[in-house]
């Protein structure tokens, strides 16, 4: 049967989107990635029963669970510039520090009427008005009653519900609240509730148009909020996993970027090193000076490199692995090949250019100081040979 045919048979259907929101607790990089995992249990200990205090004092929240588990998996280290607007003047700030992965989550139902959501202007439909939300500080899965086939209010509906966990956790003083690209799955979740009188073996998972449909047999309203709690806690690793690559290949393409720009510098500390100039002791000090930045410039670059190739080896074995899993995962088998693409452009620039470059400049500047050198010993030794020759007549005179 095809997806249409089976929606016809639906008893209960949910939408649903599946994002990011890290909990991020400040500290400086180095402490982040020396911590030990005993220190980390002991870190996050905290945090599951101060989100039951953000959500106790959120007027919208109208349930709430209160038993999540302070049990880690690990940890998110997370280095990211924010950006906020103090009236019209942008601010860039750093945020750096450790979003727990927890093994549990918290789930909370909460009213958002459509006066307090930023409804496109363009969508005149109808929207959910009550989220039940599944998150554990680092990924969210929200879901509401659904509108199976208007796709264009899928997104919107992940957007409210990243504005939601906003305002329910930016308040307290252990961590920040802080996103990364993507920000959100891009296929919107169908869980569809069928007859189980349907000749289909459940659970049965589809893709159309991108999008996810997830077939289970209906019972009731109770087991279907439950059913979603348990997909949310199977595809949990896979979904954090992605995440963790995402981090991961920003910081390849910032470590890119970086690698890119040192070679830059290097051109140009190089032009001045080759620039001719007159014999003026203070313009010659200063372009030797200019000698010992392209060295210490090309080690840097090199190690630049030495760390990129060492991140883009490890991204390429976990899509490896990542593409395995996903190929045997019950649900999340149709999307594979959406998370194989979110990483396929890592390992494709080509830096062999900048590797001839780095070479060319190591031969000139190792040219230079060698002329340099040769130029010192002709100039000591012209100099001893006067010194002695001086000697010599003074004393044989």
């Amino acid at each position: 049967m095809t997806i249409d045919e089976l929606l016809a048979h639906s008893k209960k259907e949910y939408i649903a989107k599946i994002g990011n929101t890290f909990l991020v607790s400040p500290m400086s990089e180095e402490i982040a990635e020396s911590i030990s995992s005993r220190e980390l249990d002991k870190y996050f200990q905290e945090f599951p029963s101060e989100m039951i205090r953000c959500l106790k004092n959120t007027p919208n929240v109208v349930e709430y669970s209160s038993d999540m588990r302070s049990e880690l998996l690990g940890g998110f280290c997370i280095k990211k510039e924010e950006h906020e607007f103090e009236g019209q003047e942008p601010k860039t700030f750093e945020v750096s520090g450790l979003a727990p992965n927890f093994f549990d989550h918290i789930n909370f139902q909460v009213m958002w009427p459509r006066k307090n959501q930023d409804v496109p202007s363009w969508y005149s439909g109808e929207v959910a008005e009550t989220f039940h939300i599944l998150y554990d500080g680092v990924i969210f899965l929200a879901f509401g009653d659904s509108f199976v086939g208007d796709r264009s209010y899928a997104w919107q509906f992940g957007l409210e519900a990243m504005n939601i966990i906003k305002c329910c956790f930016e308040r307290s003083t252990l961590w920040k609240v802080i996103t990364t690209g993507p920000i959100m799955l891009h296929p919107a979740l169908y869980f569809v509730f069928l007859d189980p009188k349907i000749d289909l073996t459940f659970p049965n998972s589809r893709e159309s148009h991108g999008d996810l449909y997830v077939f289970f047999p209906y019972q009731n309203d109770t087991a279907c909020e439950f059913t979603v709690r348990q997909f949310f806690h199977s595809v949990a690793y896979e979904v954090k996993g992605h995440y963790g690559n995402q981090l991961l290949r920003e910081e390849i393409m910032k470590t890119e970027l970086n690698f890119r720009r040192q070679f830059e510098t290097l051109c140009s500390l190089h032009r001045n090193v080759v620039k001719p100039n007159s014999w003026n002791p203070v313009a010659t000090k200063k372009r030797y000076s200019h000698i010992g930045q392209v060295r210490n410039g090309i080690r840097e670059a090199y190690e630049l490199y030495v760390h990129l190739m060492d991140m883009q080896a490890g991204i390429t074995q976990e899509r490896t692995c990542c593409r395995a899993r996903l190929a045997q995962h019950q649900f999340l088998r149709p999307m594979a090949n959406y998370f194989d693409e979110q990483l396929s452009d890592v390992g494709q620039t080509d830096f062999s250019p900048i590797l001839q470059g780095l070479r060319f400049l190591e031969e000139e500047t190792r040219m230079v100081s060698t002329i340099r050198s040769n130029l010192q010993a002709a100039l000591i030794g012209a100099l001893a040979a006067a010194i002695i020759y001086a000697l010599v007549s003074v004393f044989l005179g």
